[in-house]
């Protein structure tokens, strides 16, 4: 599920042609899969149904060194299955890990979002997210994280 729809949102976004999209997904995802990234402070997350079938992933860690950002955890990732979106899914899980970084210290959360991706955009600003930055094809987004009482 995950590579496909990576590979199909990188074709809407026009950085890829759509003949070679799900080979480069397929090795973006490579690391990911073996969780090498685990190591450098990236976090996995997944919420499962009864039968195991994995509903929503998050994948969340430290900002793109680019971005040389303090107190700030980068949204890299989250997927919700297509037979289970529109059910408020998305929205339970950004909330449960906005309060977990919170409750850690952590400041910030950012992310980038495709501009044609409609169904993320809305649920970034329901959550409060703030553009910071716009480029032809991508918003900037970050949310100041508040500690639970």
């Amino acid at each position: 599920m995950q590579v496909r729809d990576h590979a199909a949102l990188e074709v809407a976004a026009g950085n890829w042609k759509p003949e070679e999209a799900l080979e480069r997904s397929r090795a973006e995802h490579a690391d990911l899969v073996a969780h090498r990234d685990c190591e450098d402070g990236h976090r996995f997350y997944k919420s499962t149904a009864p039968n195991d079938e994995i509903l929503v992933w998050i994948w969340e860690g430290p900002p793109p060194e680019a971005f040389s950002l303090k107190d700030t955890r980068w949204l890299y990732q989250i997927t919700v299955r297509p037979d289970y979106r529109r059910r408020h899914i998305a929205d339970n899980a950004l909330g449960a890990l906005e309060i977990q970084l919170a409750d850690e210290g952590v400041a910030f959360l950012q992310l980038n979002v495709h501009k044609h991706n409609a169904a993320a955009r809305a649920l970034y600003v329901k959550h409060e997210f703030e553009v910071v930055a716009e480029f032809e094809k991508e918003l900037h987004m970050r949310k100041t994280l508040e500690r639970s009482p």
